[in-house]
């Protein structure tokens, strides 16, 4: 069993890797997906990028972000073996990583040693999962992670839940 996390990349990227990640906005294949209004294709472009940061965190473990057409919220992961259900998007985007040892570093660096999960849901499953971000509301996403070995799915809350609605 191995121990995933789902949560903002934010919270897992070090600030150079992701301002290095915002360089896409000044290329030209964003620019032109912004002239043509091409929504789609600049949430790919910007997926991409902080796909790849996280794919060079995660080792052998493909990872996967995707924006948010809500922006700011907060949701649960559902299933068997969830260790943390709550996780937390501030950046408009949400990923699913493996919790690798530079992941866990980074996480510890930015919580004072005390290693806290603040905002971010951990699951253990197989290592061999398909995930699926479902964006078709445009005002929230759905994550499903199914261990491909034992059938189980996890799946996260199918209605938004923000701090306003307290």
């Amino acid at each position: 069993m191995k121990k995933y996390i789902i949560t903002d990349p934010c919270y897992l990227i070090q600030n150079d890797d992701w301002d290095k990640c915002c360089e896409i906005f000044n290329s030209v294949a964003y620019k032109k997906a912004e002239e043509n209004r091409d929504y789609e294709m600049q949430r790919e472009l910007f997926d991409n990028e902080i796909t790849a940061v996280l794919r060079k965190y995660s080792g052998d473990y493909k990872a996967q972000a995707c924006s948010t057409g809500y922006g700011d919220w907060t949701n649960e992961i559902w299933g068997k073996n969830i260790i943390k259900h709550d996780f937390f998007a501030d950046s408009g985007m949400c990923c699913v990583c493996e919790l690798t040892d530079s992941i866990q570093n980074h996480i510890s660096k930015n919580s004072n040693g005390r290693n806290e999960f603040n905002g971010m849901a951990v699951f253990e499953t197989d290592k061999d999962i398909a995930i699926e971000f479902d964006t078709s509301d445009s005002d929230w996403t759905v994550i499903r992670v199914k261990d491909k070995n034992t059938g189980n799915v996890l799946i996260t809350s199918s209605e938004p839940y923000s701090d306003d609605d307290e």
